[in-house]
Formats: C-alpha cells, sequence, structure tokens
C-alpha cells in the first residue's frame, strides 16, 4: 500500500486516511457483484406508461310494428355480427328496443322474431348508432305453416339472400317482397326500405321471388315473377326494373259555376310512388305541383274546399300540362257503394265508387275506393245502351284476409249494368252494375271466385 501511495505521489501523512477509503470501495465492489449473481443475463428495463386504448361504443335503437303500422310489443330481437349472437332482447309496450354499449366497429344485422308473424330482417349501419333509429316492420303469417320459418340468422339449412331494389333511373323502390318455394308455400313476405332488402331462404332450394307493392296504389315496376337458386352460402343479388317513375309538372285553374275563381280549396291526389295522399293548395283558383308516375295515363284527384267537403273528382289523362276545371254548382260528390262478396265462403267486403262519363256519354269508368280513399281498383267500359258491355280492369287489385288478389286484365268479364237519371239533380245520373270474376292471388297458387255488385253515382268529366 506505502508503494501505491508512493507512486501516486500522496504525501504520507495521508496514508492512513486513503488506505481506509480504498478499502471501503473494494468492500463496496465485492458485496454488490454477489448480490447481483442470481440476475446475470436479465436486463434491467425502466417502466413505460402505455395510455389505455379507447374502444368506440354505442347504442341501436328502434321501432317494430306491423305492415299496418301498428306497434309491436313483445318481439324477439337479436343482434348479430359476422359470426355469432351477440345480443338479444325484446320490444316494449311502444314496440320499441334498445341496446346499450356496442363496438361500432362491428357490422350488425338485427333479426326480429314474434308468434304468427313473418321475421324480417334489417342492416345496421354506422349511421344508426346513438342516431338513426331503425324501423323494422313485420307482416302477418299469412302461410300455412308460418311457424316453420328459421328463428336463427346462423341456421345452417338456410342463406341470406339480400340487396337492393331500383327502378331504371337506379331510384331505390319501396314495395315488398313475397317469395314461395317450388311447391307453392309461401316462405317469407318483407318490407323494403330505401330499396334495401334482406331475407333467409332454404340453402339449395329454387324459389320464386316477386316484388310487389303492399299497397294496390303504388307502383309495380316488377311485374312477373323472378326464379332465383339454389344457393349454397349467402348471396347478394341486386334487382333493376326496366321501368321508371317519370316527373311531370302540373298546374291549373279552378272556377266555380258561375265563372269565379274558387277563393281557397284543396287539390288531393294519390301518389302511385309514395303510396299516400298528396294535397295541393288551391290559392284564388290557382294550384301547381310536380307530380311522378310509372308511366300510367291517368291520375286520380279530388278537390277539397275549406269545410273539408268533396265538391269535385276528376283524372288527369295523359299526364296533362295545364288543368281547367269548372265545378257545377249543385253537383254532388257522394260515395256510391260497392260490394266484393266471395261465393265461396260467403265473406263481404265493403268499399266506395264513384262513377264518371265523358261529355258524349259513350263510355264510363268506376273507380272503386278504400276507407283511406286510396284507389282498390279502376274500371271501365263502354255504354253502347245494351245494359251489358266488356269490362277491362285496370290495377284491380284487393286484400282479402291478408292475401293481396288481382285480376287477370287479359281476359274478357262481362258487366250487366242500367243507368238511371237522378230525379233530384239534373248533373247527376246513377249506376247500377255487377260482373262475377275469378281473382287470383300473387303466386298464382290460389283463387277466388267473386262477384262485385256496384252502386254509384256518375259525374260528367
Amino acid at each position: 500500500m506505502q508503494r501505491f501511495l508512493k507512486f501516486v505521489h500522496i504525501p504520507y501523512k495521508q496514508h492512513k486516511n486513503m488506505r481506509y477509503l480504498l478499502i471501503f470501495l473494494l468492500s463496496t465492489f465485492f458485496l454488490a457483484s454477489c448480490s447481483r449473481e442470481d440476475t446475470v443475463g436479465e436486463t434491467l428495463v425502466e417502466p413505460i406508461d402505455v395510455p389505455p386504448v379507447e374502444i368506440e361504443v354505442g347504442d341501436i335503437n328502434g321501432i317494430v310494428k306491423d305492415n299496418n303500422g301498428q306497434l309491436l310489443s313483445s318481439a324477439t330481437v337479436k343482434l348479430y355480427n359476422e359470426t355469432e349472437l351477440v345480443s338479444e332482447t325484446s320490444t316494449n309496450s311502444f314496440g320499441e328496443f334498445y341496446f346499450v354499449d356496442v363496438f361500432q366497429h362491428d357490422e350488425y344485422k338485427l333479426m326480429v322474431v314474434k308468434d304468427s308473424y313473418f321475421a324480417s330482417i334489417a342492416f345496421v349501419s354506422d349511421e344508426h348508432f346513438n342516431n338513426e333509429e331503425v324501423e323494422i316492420d313485420l307482416f302477418f303469417g299469412i302461410s300455412q305453416f308460418p311457424f316453420i320459418q328459421p328463428t336463427d340468422l346462423l341456421d345452417p339449412n338456410y342463406i341470406l339472400l339480400y340487396g337492393t331494389i331500383s327502378d331504371a333511373d337506379q331510384e331505390p323502390v319501396e314495395t315488398n317482397l313475397f317469395i314461395i318455394n317450388s311447391e307453392g308455400s309461401y316462405l317469407y313476405q318483407t318490407k323494403v326500405n330505401n330499396g334495401d332488402y334482406a331475407v333467409l331462404v332454404p340453402k339449395n332450394q329454387e324459389i320464386a321471388f316477386f316484388i310487389y307493392p303492399n299497397d294496390p296504389g303504388m307502383c309495380t315496376l316488377f311485374p312477373e315473377e323472378i326464379r332465383l337458386g339454389p344457393f349454397e352460402e349467402n348471396t347478394e343479388r341486386n334487382f333493376q326494373s326496366e321501368e321508371s317513375t317519370s316527373s311531370t309538372f302540373v298546374e291549373g285553374f279552378v272556377s266555380v259555376c258561375d265563372s269565379t275563381a274558387l277563393a281557397n280549396g284543396t287539390l288531393e291526389y294519390w301518389s302511385f310512388v309514395d303510396g299516400e295522399n298528396v294535397q295541393v293548395d288551391i290559392v284564388d283558383g290557382q294550384f301547381s305541383f310536380e307530380y311522378e308516375d310509372c308511366d300510367f295515363d291517368h291520375i286520380q284527384f279530388n278537390i277539397i274546399d275549406d269545410f273539408g267537403e268533396v265538391i269535385y273528382f276528376g283524372f288527369i289523362e295523359d299526364v296533362q300540362f295545364f288543368l281547367e276545371i269548372n265545378i257545377d254548382c249543385d253537383l254532388s260528390c257522394d260515395f256510391g257503394e260497392a260490394t266484393l262478396t266471395v261465393i265461396e265462403s260467403q265473406a263481404e267486403f265493403n268499399f266506395g265508387a264513384i262513377a264518371f262519363a265523358n261529355e258524349f256519354s259513350t263510355s264510363m269508368q268506376i273507380v272503386l275506393i278504400g276507407q283511406d280513399l286510396s284507389e282498390i281498383g279502376f274500371l271501365s267500359f263502354v255504354d253502347n245502351n245494351s245494359n251489358t258491355s266488356t269490362l277491362e280492369l285496370i290495377n284491380f287489385i284487393f286484400q282479402i284476409e291478408n292475401q293481396l288478389y288481382s285480376a287477370e286484365t287479359d281476359e274478357s268479364v262481362e258487366i250487366e249494368y242500367s243507368i238511371e237519371m237522378d230525379s233530384m239533380n239534373p248533373f247527376k245520373q246513377n249506376l247500377s252494375a255487377s260482373f262475377e270474376i275469378t281473382l287470383v292471388d300473387i303466386s298464382g297458387f290460389s283463387t277466388l271466385d267473386v262477384v262485385v255488385e256496384i252502386e254509384s253515382p256518375i259525374f260528367m268529366n
């Protein structure tokens, strides 16, 4: 030690203190080495703060109703992703359902099931989280075996058939789907919202696919059945009609019998596109509106006064651009009556009726009208004063016991009728008419023989 201290030129009087310092340092190094023998080969890493991963969740809510708009309680609503059932709930007394804190990055589908109703399927998109309600319509189970439908969206015996339905202009079609199997049994019925559809069909089976309006007044852009399948796996099929809705700007002037303008009123017509009554204001006799149709050559309308009374019925023929309407002061527009009787069961269905004749009284037009003022059937025949004529049926569709029936328009139907003058009103006549016809349901597998009897006033158009 003395030699070491001398080598580094440290004065001897400090040797004693330095000796103790060196002994302390060597001891510390030795002890530290011994204490880390069990950590050889390991690396000490300082801890790093990792922020938690944020997962976006949202709520999915909606309502379930039947095809007549009635809210349905106690319907089972199932939420699926691509591979599994995620959650299940039931609608409350207001037809509402809720799924809370659902991962927003997943793709979901909803399946709604209720006894005596066809199941319905809807896709859930990003826009439905938290801010847009899902609306689902259930059709009454009119098939003979409505309960054999699958209640599981992942049933291995069924595939999901989905896609879009549009017209010739690629605009979405609001309509309904009817699906039957090769034996003629109903498999499925569902409403199409915004052109999007999704249905479950049996795997490896051919099906008949009908795209048909639920309301007789709406456009029928797909008049023929479509044969599809068989399918092995989930399949997307898009349908586009060769027809399209057209838009025409219509304006006109309404005057009363003394040639003065109708001060205020409403022109009301049935929209074939939306299936709704459209009301147009009449101010100082003038009105204007943009009318969309499906290449029909007429549109039925009526005019309502300030008291809510219907004071005029008429037609827009061949898409007229300007209408000049004069309302007779003594013209009464009371509805007549129309009764449809199913021969086999003697079931009766009552409707309103109104008849029109042109100025030469050589042709007659009869409109059958439902309680909501929607057009059910449009009939036309020539009045040759023989009390019988060949009847032409246009848009002649009835809903009977939750099934849609229509007439075969290519067959000749004989109508018997009589016309009498109204002794109380020189501007009005009265029509009595009847005819027999066979109605066919949209699938073509069932028919009904019916008798239609009509008692209606006739107005000059």
